[in-house]
Parts: structure tokens; C-alpha cells; sequence
């Protein structure tokens, strides 16, 4: 075979195997031409290798088993590891670089054995036949193994397990020295009740104050290191060592609720329990910075602000189109389990652009009206200045899309709206959030989507939309609500557990609205505020929820109310930030009547919850019961530990997607 055509069987070899990725995955969403020039490239540089190394290796079968075994066949089998936990961050890709270049290089040997004929044919035949076996095989112990190894189960350690009904309610961020303060100007009556009634003290947070990492803590009794959750990148319930509380109820048939616990996703199955995951999860978005925090769209070429500002085009006279970017395609292998590790960690970190769903509406104004319009709509959505659209449905492939549109200007001299980031559906999801139920619909309402997290708080910054980063925030716990409620008129569980988390989001962006004298000077947005202060708002509304959910909460229950921290002023970044001193609360027929203050760690927490009930201790928790909140209860014999099913020692984390990282960004967790 001549030299020119050996380089041109390279480039069809490289365009085939890039076809191959191409259609591995449904929708066919990948970028043809950087798949196929792109392993055109590599088959070209091997064959050059090929040609260097000698005559033994000038046959098509080096270059065929090259890169047949190099680029489809070890690719797809280190995916499962991938998916497992088994391998992740910056050394588990070049674990795959690696293998790679070594099955790369087998395939070139095999191929050359082969083409030498004879015994050499039937050893690489065999040896190839192992090799193929052997990654199927190991491929599919590494997913077998992958939900026992990264879902602890809870082990039965009585047969009696004690029936007081019990309700864990989270109050994120809260502090005693802004709940005394709201409570002596008369701002919350559920809470100043409870607290007459019960028992409080300081709950100390864990470092790093973290809400995945704290909450882990609060509800398994167990140290970061011990639970698994670590840090954000590793907020990921797949990382989690040990059962959480609810895990312990349905080991002993008892029924809990659970809603909006961060670091619960992805929703395993639970025994005897219905679990609505809080944050972080995906988006529906690509991961790109400010995604998760939406932009403006404006008629006024020279407009700037904090958020991504796009510009109408325009049309005709007082027409123009605006773009909408809804979502990247949810990639799937076309056959169970066969994908492309790097080419799924290419598209995650954005380096291999993938087309996504637009959405192209047609914005007219009218006078002091915008009406937009488009074939996807059922109907026109007509805005006044100030106005925010119903949340309106754009079909996807696999979900539907549910946004809004807020009018910021609508003049002769500007057009402005505020373009909120797309949310998945809760009633289709392309990201599962709810377990323990057949049918979840009944916990989500059409008018307003029920969002695990919304829209980013730091789109504060932004003067042209802060009071709607402030709405759009408190608006979002009434679903939480509403799913709660849905879930308790059918009786109150055994444990229910919720977060609200409203209360953390909201003072982050806007305590210096509630603190101004901790700042020698306000930033120059929260001139838009006036005298609002959205920090107040957000209590006021968190002791109205309460007050809800103790309507539901039978007399004989345990009450145990907690922070993951507490909340102070940072005056050099011109918000809010976490300090270590948080809440606790608890009011019961075993909780005396008492004000001296209690303090406890976050991993105590569970430890005094159980002790209060009758249950015993474990071992090998790493925080401590502290008998002293319900002096009046014996403690039973502890046992060696709640967990059973210790995780696998060879499992690693499982880390968070682009799309949650941009999440966490957009609330000012990571940079």
C-alpha cells in the first residue's frame, strides 16, 4: 500500500470512528465536524508513528486495532467509572488519557502480530478476545457494585423503634442575634411561641460552613469526613458514608417526609418515605458563567450592568426579535452504557460546543405595553412597565422549559426586560427530584413551578433588576410549601423533615439592607431598594411557614427547630457571610420549660434528637447526645452503628456537573 494511501485509509478510519460518537448518542447533538477532523487527526498521527516504526506495521490492521481499541473501546468502558464515583477530577481523566494510549498501543501490536499470520495471528486474536471480555466484564461489576458501594442503607437495631412523632424543620442561616431582635419588635409570633415553650442554644456549624456539608452533619450525627460531603464539589448525596436520620425511620418501618435538605440529590429511594431533594441539582443550562443568574435585554446600544446584557434586534419601528437560549440537549447513549467518557467530560466543561434549544420571541411595543409573542406560546404574553409574565411552558425533548420575562422599561426612549434563567418542569423532569412517590404531580401547582433552586442571588448587583431578585427569592419557598402540605394532609409522619432555606438566600445579597450601619458605605445598587429591606421580608415569611407547618404537628411531637449556621456582615464585600454560631430550638413533652442556653455541635444534633425519643446512640457517631434537653428520658444501651452497607474503599467522589457548578456560582458559594 502506497504512502498516500495509507494516509487516506487514516482519515477514513478517523471519520468513521468519529461517526461512531456521533450516533452513540441520541438526540445526534454533538458537533460532526470537530468529531470527525478531530479523530481524523489522531488516526493521521499514529499512522505517521505506524510508517516510522517499519515495514511489521505498514498493513491496515495496526492502524484498525489502534484505534478501534484506543478510541471506542476503552473510552466506553471507563465511562461506567465515571458514572460509579470510581474515578473523578483531574486524575481520573488522565487515568483515561493513559489508558487510552496503552490499549492504543496494544491495538497496534495485536495488529501487527496479526498481520504477520500464523501462530502470531492466533495469539492476538486470543488475547484481544480477553481483552474485550475483561473491560465488559469489569465495567459492569463497576455499576453493579456503584449503588450498593455510594448509597448506605440503615440496619434495624430494635424491634420497637419509639412512635413520639417527630419534626425537624431547618431554619437556614439563622442567627439568635437577629431572631431576638425580630422577636422583641413583635416580627415573630410562631417562633417567640416556640421558644417559650421549649428549649434553645447555640448550635455550632462545621467548617467548612457549607449548607450540603452542615445539613449532612445535622442529619447523620457525623463529621464532614465522616459523612462524605465535604465540600461544594462533592455535595452530591452519591458521596454519602452513612445513613441520614430519615434512612434510620425506614430501616425500623416507621414513615418520614422529607423536602428541600441541601445535598439530597439525586433522590435515592428510601424505605417508608417520600424524599423531595433540595440543591444542588442540574440545570437545564449549559454551565456558562451568569446562566443561572438570567440578562437583560435592551433597545439602548450603550446599556451595561452587572448581568449579561443582550441587545433586541430590531426589525421594524418598535419591533424586534429576542433569543432565548432554554437548554443543552440531554445527551443519552443510544445503547445502554456505551458513551464516550472524555467526550462527556468535553461537553460538561464546555470545550466541545453542543446546540441547544432556543427559544426566538417576537417583541413588539404598543404604546406602554410589550407584547411578545411566538409559534412555541399558546398565547400572547402582554407586559406592562414593571410587570413579570406568568411562568409559561417551552416544550424540550425530554422536559418542558418554564421561564418568565419581567418589564423593567417600557418607553419611547428604552425597552428593557429582565430575562429570568430557564427551569425544568416539575411535573416532566429531566432531572428526577422526588422519591417515594408513583405519581409526584400532585405536589406541583401549573401556575408556579416547583424550583429546587432558583435564580442566582448574586444578579443582585444588577440596579435594574434588584427588587426582582428579592421577589423572585421569596417567591419560591411558597412551592415548597404547598408540596409540603400536599404530603402531610394525608397525616403526619413519623419524622418530617423540611429546610427553608429562603432565609440564607435572601440575607447573603441583602443584609446590609438590614444592617447598614456594619457597612461604612452601601454599594451603589441598593439605591434601588429605598427603604426595603428584603431581609425582614424573608423572616417574616419563614415565621409564617412555620406557623403553617405546626398547624400539621400533632401535641405529642418532638419539635426540633436548627440552623447550619449563623450570619453576621462583611463589610469588606459588601454582603452577608456565615459565621459559626447557629440555632437550635426543641419543644416537646419531654423538652422542660427552661431559658439556660444549651450549646451543641451540628453532629450532635442528630445524637440529642434520638436520645430525646428513646432511640439509642451509635457508636460510631462522631458528634454526642446531650441528655441535659430532655433530662426526663432514659437512655438506652447504644449500639455499634445504624449503617448497613459500609461504602466500597476503592469508591471516590462523585463530583458535581458544569451546570451545578454554575449553580453554585450564581449564589456566590464558588468563584
Amino acid at each position: 500500500m502506497g504512502l498516500l494511501k495509507r494516509f487516506a485509509l487514516a482519515v477514513g478510519v478517523g471519520f468513521a470512528v468519529g461517526v461512531i460518537w456521533l450516533l452513540a448518542y441520541t438526540p445526534v447533538a454533538l458537533p460532526l465536524l470537530p468529531l470527525l477532523l478531530g479523530h481524523a487527526l489522531i488516526a493521521v498521527v499514529l499512522q505517521t508513528v505506524l510508517v516510522v516504526l517499519g515495514p511489521r506495521f505498514r498493513g491496515p490492521s495496526p492502524l484498525l486495532l489502534g484505534m478501534f481499541l484506543g478510541f471506542v473501546v476503552v473510552p466506553a468502558w471507563m465511562a461506567p467509572f465515571h458514572d460509579g464515583g470510581f474515578l473523578g477530577g483531574a486524575e481520573g481523566y488522565a487515568l483515561d488519557a493513559l489508558a487510552v494510549v496503552l490499549a492504543g498501543l496494544f491495538g497496534v501490536f495485536a495488529g501487527a502480530g496479526i498481520s504477520a499470520g500464523g501462530v502470531w495471528l492466533k495469539r492476538c486474536v486470543v488475547l484481544i478476545a480477553v481483552l474485550l471480555l475483561g473491560l465488559a466484564g469489569s465495567g459492569y461489576a463497576t455499576l453493579s457494585s456503584f449503588g450498593a458501594s455510594l448509597q448506605p442503607r440503615a440496619v434495624q437495631v430494635m424491634d420497637d423503634w419509639p412512635d413520639t412523632p417527630v419534626a425537624v424543620i431547618g431554619l437556614d442561616g439563622a442567627d439568635w442575634r437577629l431572631i431576638d431582635d425580630l422577636i422583641a419588635a413583635g416580627e415573630l409570633p410562631n417562633l417567640a411561641g416556640l421558644i417559650e415553650q421549649g428549649r434553645r442554644g447555640v448550635l455550632r456549624s462545621v467548617e467548612p460552613m457549607y449548607s450540603p456539608v452542615v445539613w449532612s452533619s445535622i442529619f447523620s450525627g457525623h463529621y464532614p469526613e465522616g459523612h462524605g460531603l465535604v465540600d461544594w464539589y462533592r455535595a452530591d448525596a452519591r458521596n454519602r458514608k452513612v445513613p441520614m436520620l430519615w434512612d434510620l425511620y425506614g430501616a425500623h418501618g416507621r414513615r418520614s417526609v422529607t423536602v428541600n435538605v441541601p445535598g439530597s440529590w439525586p433522590a435515592a429511594p428510601i424505605e417508608n418515605g417520600v424524599l423531595v431533594a433540595g440543591f444542588p441539582i442540574p440545570g437545564l443550562v449549559t454551565g456558562a458563567r451568569g446562566q443561572m443568574a438570567g440578562f437583560v435585554a435592551t433597545t439602548d446600544p450603550d446599556e451595561q450592568g452587572f448581568l449579561t446584557t443582550e441587545y433586541l434586534v430590531e426589525q421594524a419601528p418598535d419591533r424586534w426579535t429576542l433569543d432565548v437560549g432554554l437548554a443543552l440537549p440531554n445527551l443519552r447513549p443510544r445503547m445502554s452504557g456505551f458513551k464516550h467518557a472524555l467526550l462527556d467530560l468535553f461537553v460538561r466543561k464546555q470545550m466541545l460546543a453542543v446546540k441547544g434549544t432556543r427559544l426566538e420571541l417576537d417583541v413588539e411595543r404598543t404604546g406602554d405595553r410589550v407584547t411578545l409573542t411566538s409559534p412555541t406560546l399558546n398565547e400572547p404574553i402582554v407586559l406592562s412597565e414593571g410587570d413579570v409574565s406568568p411562568w409559561f411552558r417551552v416544550p424540550l425533548d425530554d422536559t418542558d422549559a418554564r421561564l418568565r420575562i419581567h418589564a423593567i422599561e417600557v418607553s419611547d426612549a428604552r425597552l428593557a426586560l429582565y430575562v429570568l434563567p430557564p427551569m425544568q418542569t416539575p411535573e416532566r423532569p429531566r432531572y428526577p427530584f422526588v422519591t417515594g412517590m408513583d405519581d409526584p404531580s400532585p405536589l406541583f401547582r401549573e401556575s408556579s413551578p416547583y424550583i429546587v433552586e432558583g435564580l442566582g442571588w448574586i444578579a443582585h448587583k444588577d440596579e435594574r433588576v434588584i427588587d426582582v431578585v428579592a421577589d423572585e427569592i421569596l417567591d419560591g419557598v411558597t412551592e415548597h410549601l404547598y408540596a409540603s402540605e400536599v404530603l402531610l394532609r394525608s397525616g403526619f409522619p413519623d419524622l418530617f423533615s423540611y429546610i427553608i432555606t429562603v432565609t440564607d438566600r435572601i440575607q447573603h445579597p441583602f443584609w446590609p439592607a438590614y444592617e447598614p450601619g456594619a457597612y461604612s458605605a452601601l454599594p451603589a445598587y441598593y439605591a434601588s431598594l429605598g427603604d426595603r429591606d428584603p431581609v425582614l421580608e424573608s423572616w417574616q415569611l419563614a415565621d409564617e411557614v412555620l406557623g403553617t407547618l405546626l398547624s400539621y404537628v400533632p401535641d405529642s411531637a418532638l419539635i426540633m427547630l436548627a440552623s447550619d449556621h449563623g450570619f453576621l456582615a462583611d463589610a469588606e464585600a459588601g454582603d452577608g457571610d456565615h459565621r459559626s454560631d447557629g440555632i437550635w430550638l426543641a419543644k416537646g413533652p419531654m423538652i422542660p420549660t427552661d431559658a439556660r442556653e444549651i450549646e451543641m455541635g451540628a453532629a450532635d444534633f442528630m445524637p440529642t434528637l434520638l436520645h430525646c425519643i428513646g432511640a439509642p446512640q451509635a457508636q460510631d457517631f462522631g458528634g454526642v447526645s446531650h441528655p441535659d434537653v430532655c433530662p426526663t428520658v432514659a437512655s438506652p444501651d447504644p449500639v455499634e452503628t445504624y449503617n448497613g452497607s459500609p461504602p466500597s474503599s476503592g469508591a471516590t467522589e462523585a463530583l458535581i456537573d458544569s451546570s451545578r457548578e454554575e449553580q453554585l456560582r450564581s449564589l456566590g458559594y464558588v468563584d
